[in-house]
């Protein structure tokens, strides 16, 4: 079963935030350069991730993979 996500694009920002049911606080690590994987503070959940720079990166083809959700279909 894929994981359903939650997406809200920031086109002045150029940020994409996607999260597993509603957005919550989380924190947060770096694991590729302008991709934030969040994870719920107490329990280490997986609980989203953010792409800073998201249309260069798409448009440079550096969002094949998110790292620790495998293949995600990103609809923007």
């Amino acid at each position: 079963m894929k994981t359903k996500f939650k997406y809200d694009y920031d086109s002045d920002a150029d940020v994409l935030y996607a999260s597993i049911g509603d957005p919550r606080i989380g924190v947060s690590e770096e694991p590729l350069d302008g991709i934030l994987i969040r994870r719920d503070a107490i329990t280490g959940e997986l609980i989203g991730f953010t792409i800073i720079n998201y249309s260069r990166q798409k448009k440079d083809g550096y969002l094949k993979e998110i790292p620790y959700f495998g293949g995600v279909d990103i609809p923007y």
